[in-house]
């Protein structure tokens, strides 16, 4: 029956990667034909086309993957590596991670890395835990990163999620919903000259050091309702919490939106060289709050120092 129902689920994911891009069938193997092919390879995996990776649990030593211009997608896949994971594709190419889980095994030594490269870099409802840095980067001109209702967190070095912020690029788009995010070090987010950034009903956790949200010239950033609670070696932090600071940009034709949040670090700095709203957020415990734009509005927020526009 289990048999069964796995070769139902595989040609399920397999019929709806060929409708999603027509005339084209994705290879679909098992987390284990995955390993075996990384290790029958050196280590190093060039795709000839889409490939997915199924249900199944593995441990596995670590891999590059070449995706040149196609998608690399895992669906309910638990992988274990004991090396760093590295995909990498051109214009045009998709790193998906659906209902998986992909984590540093506990046999690894170090701290291991994991970098997701394309032009689209997915996590859904999935868990992404390594001890060493953390990168999904997004690159073109409408590069795409969206991790939604997972889990994604580094025990020992920083988390950085960038769209769009090559030479040439403009329009990228980076959502974070519904989400824990925990690293160690510092949390980063960035886009490019007219990127948008929205980070919502999740929570966020820099222990040691900072988070730095980023948008380009004409970017805007949303950061709402941020309220979740994670707990953090005995102790529970709820929304935005850094170990240092808080540092919320855009550009100077940008837009800033914090509202409704549960924000706490050292110093608090939230600055748009265009519009900034900062409306109905709890920065209570944090020593400093700064907020500056053109045009500005700082209203009903609660903190134990002064929440005000400054030039």
């Amino acid at each position: 029956m289990n048999k069964m129902n796995w070769t139902l689920g595989t040609l399920l994911v397999t019929l709806a990667l060929s409708m999603a891009t027509p005339g084209v069938a994705a290879e679909t193997i098992t987390p284990h034909q995955f390993a075996a092919r990384c290790f029958s390879h050196g280590g190093t995996l060039t795709l000839g086309g889409d490939l997915v990776v199924g249900r199944g649990v593995v441990e596995m030593e670590g891999c590059r993957v070449d995706l040149r211009s196609f998608d690399l997608k895992f669906y309910g896949a638990h992988i274990r590596f004991t090396g760093d994971f590295i995909a990498q594709g051109a214009r045009g190419s998709k790193v998906s991670v659906r209902e998986s889980a992909l984590v540093q095994s506990e046999h690894a030594r170090g701290h291991l890395n994991i970098l997701l490269f394309g032009s689209e870099v997915e996590i859904y409802r999935s868990q992404v835990h390594f001890l060493g840095n953390i990168h999904f980067v997004a690159h073109g001109d409408e590069g795409r990163v969206r991790v939604e209702s997972s889990f994604v967190g580094t025990s020992g070095e920083d988390i950085f999620i960038s769209a769009s912020r090559d030479a040439g690029s403009e329009e990228g788009k980076i959502n974070v919903a519904r989400s824990r995010l925990f690293a160690q070090g510092t949390i980063f987010l960035a886009t490019g000259r007219q990127g948008e950034i929205n980070v919502h009903h999740g929570v966020m956790v820099a222990v040691s050091r900072d988070i730095h949200i980023t948008a380009g010239a004409e970017g805007q950033i949303h950061i709402h309702d941020n309220d979740r609670a994670m707990e953090v070696a005995g102790h529970t932090s709820t929304g935005l919490f850094a170990g240092g600071a808080i540092r919320v940009d855009s550009g100077e034709d940008g837009e800033t939106l914090v509202q409704e949040n549960r924000m706490l670090a050292h110093v608090i700095t939230l600055v748009s060289g265009g519009e900034i709203e900062v409306k109905e957020n709890d920065f209570r415990g944090s020593a400093s709050v700064v907020v500056r734009g053109r045009p500005c509005e700082a209203e009903d927020n609660r903190a134990d120092v002064p929440v005000r526009c400054t030039r």
